[in-house]
């Protein structure tokens, strides 16, 4: 029987404005995210552990708290694959996710994309 090596996950999350409830877009997001990621564990995917959540910020730049950590731990070779809900949650600039895009696949780090997985297979594919 063949085993699967592990795939280290990273599920990263972005609101624009904090929110009053308990149940916060960025849980939102996580708990999708977290099922995606469980829906491909035969494949390996595992959670790595730690929450990438930037709660009322701007996706206008890369200068969120949480994306920089998540930034250091790829470059610190902790994260096999990026899970994010909505393309948007990321970057809202088309030069800032090149420049991130670029980061990741430099890393051999794959994007998935939980609301379109076919453009998380283009991006990967095009890593050549």
């Amino acid at each position: 029987m063949a085993t699967t090596s592990s795939v280290r996950c990273a599920i990263y999350t972005r609101q624009s404005r904090a929110r009053a409830s308990s149940h916060t877009s960025c849980e939102a997001q996580f708990d999708q995210c977290h099922a995606y990621l469980q829906n491909h564990a035969l494949r390996g995917w595992i959670w790595n552990g730690t929450r990438y959540d930037d709660v009322g910020a701007s996706g206008e730049n890369l200068k969120r708290p949480g994306l920089q950590k998540l930034i250091a731990d790829v470059r610190a070779g902790l994260v096999d694959r990026v899970i994010i809900h909505r393309l948007d949650r990321i970057t809202r600039r088309l030069r800032e996710f090149a420049l991130l895009l670029a980061e990741l696949r430099e890393r051999k780090v794959q994007l998935a994309i939980v609301t379109n997985p076919d453009l998380s297979q283009a991006a990967a594919t095009r890593s050549s």
